[in-house]
């Protein structure tokens, strides 16, 4: 009987270190003593049979005061069919003083049945960023305060700069205006440039050279009525040369009204009646409207 007794126990203690070596856990804290702010590291390292199974996650686990950051997992195969698992959780504390981060109960899965591993509390001590503790944190600088005067000044301030800007904008837009305006009455060239410049394009063209002759002097007629309309302000391009000698009698002198009627029916001839000029003609011509064009210009000086 007591041989059974003893051998009872005997297999008892060797199944219970047989199941305590089935799971190992242990922590590392690291620093102990930290100052508002700064990082611990709180390390769980496990070594477990390939069929045990650590089932607490990072959230189901009661940190306490302890607000944990980040956390990182590494796993690493054993022998003997063991594998470590190691969990470093980084975090911090926002109050002064002793704080602890308590016990830790870490639930497993080993041979189908669940079980907690419990690691015991750690205390960590929190010091101020203040070395002296009359010290008391102040603003950079006063709060500022609206008030009803500060009001006034800033819409005040505002209605100076509104005017400002007006009145810089009036001046800018009349500076650029006027010289906008100048530019154009620069640039602007007068009906007899106009014309001068046509006929010296039209001549640079060889029409008559090339035997275009109608084609020449229906160009002519075109800058000669051109010119005529936009110096006596008249509508006489489509007009035929009686309906413009008739109107332009109350433009101009007598003498000038004849030189300008002799020009366009000798065009009118050109390009109507088939009349071939020669080449003393047509340099007769073309020196006829300059003549009538500055005519007309010394008349309107």
């Amino acid at each position: 009987m007591k041989k059974f007794g003893i051998g009872s126990l005997f297999f008892i203690f060797c199944f219970c270190l047989v199941s305590a070596q089935e799971i190992e856990i242990s922590k590392k804290v690291s620093p102990l003593e930290i100052t508002v702010g700064d990082l611990v590291h709180y390390e769980i390292t496990a070594t477990l049979n390939n069929k045990t199974q650590l089932l607490s996650e990072p959230q189901e686990i009661n940190w306490g005061n302890f607000k944990v950051l980040d956390y990182k997992v590494t796993k690493k195969k054993l022998k003997h069919s063991k594998k470590l698992l190691k969990i470093d959780y980084t975090g911090s504390f926002y109050k002064t003083g002793k704080e602890t981060i308590p016990t830790l109960n870490l639930q497993y899965r080993e041979k189908n049945e669940l079980a907690i591993y419990q690691l015991p509390p750690t205390s960590i001590k929190i010091k101020s960023i203040l070395t002296d503790k009359n010290t008391k944190l102040k603003d950079i600088k006063p709060t500022f305060k609206l008030t009803l005067d500060k009001i006034y000044y800033f819409i005040g301030f505002l209605f100076v700069l509104g005017l400002v800007l007006l009145a810089g904008g009036w001046f800018y837009y009349r500076q650029i205006f006027q010289k906008k305006k100048l530019g154009q009455a620069v640039m602007q060239k007068t009906p007899y440039q106009v014309a001068l410049e046509k006929i010296k394009e039209l001549e640079k063209a060889k029409l008559l050279e090339a035997g275009k002759i109608k084609k020449f002097y229906a160009r002519l007629t075109e800058i000669g009525k051109e010119y005529f309309a936009t110096t006596f302000a008249l509508n006489i391009q489509e007009l035929t040369t009686m309906e413009i000698n008739l109107i332009l009698t109350e433009k101009t002198d007598l003498q000038t009204l004849k030189r300008i009627t002799n020009f366009l029916t000798f065009c009118d001839q050109v390009k109507f009646a088939k009349y071939k000029p020669s080449s003393e003609e047509n340099r007769e011509m073309v020196a006829k409207i300059y003549e009538i064009m500055e005519r007309i210009e010394k008349k309107c000086l």
